[in-house]
């Protein structure tokens, strides 16, 4: 992809005309994109979703009789694979763990989303670039 950028790297250009300031956007451009490539490889997003289950009572009762209580509720861990539904418990003290997976997954949402506006605005100047040349 940086062919064009190695293309150019043998011309003299003014950083003030058009060609000048497309390349220096595209080598910003690739910079930011392996920033965000490099911080992508760097996270562990969670498969599925964490569901709060309450344990019920002999009468079929929240246990708290309307009071929150730590100890009346589990996490579990919900995810679809292979056609089926699966289902984990998830420990306390390990919840933690899968919230920071969980904020890991939408931060890859949204840096899937900043790379692929990268990619579009890459691919835009250097068809640009190229009907210059």
């Amino acid at each position: 992809m940086k062919s064009i950028l190695e293309y150019l790297e043998s011309f003299e250009i003014e950083p003030d005309s058009e060609v000048g300031r497309i390349k220096s956007r595209l080598e910003e451009l690739y910079r930011e994109k392996e920033q965000i490539e490099s911080e992508m490889s760097k996270l562990t997003p969670l498969k599925g979703s964490i569901v709060e289950r309450w344990v019920l009572n002999k009468v079929r009762k929240r246990y708290g009789f309307g009071q929150p209580c730590p100890s009346s509720h589990y996490y579990y861990l919900n995810w679809y694979e292979n056609g089926k539904w699966h289902s984990r418990y998830i420990p306390k003290q390990d919840l933690p763990k899968y919230l920071k997976m969980k904020e890991d997954r939408e931060k890859m949402k949204r840096l899937k989303k900043r790379l692929k506006a990268i990619e579009k605005e890459i691919r835009v100047l250097e068809r640009k670039l190229e009907k210059m040349i």
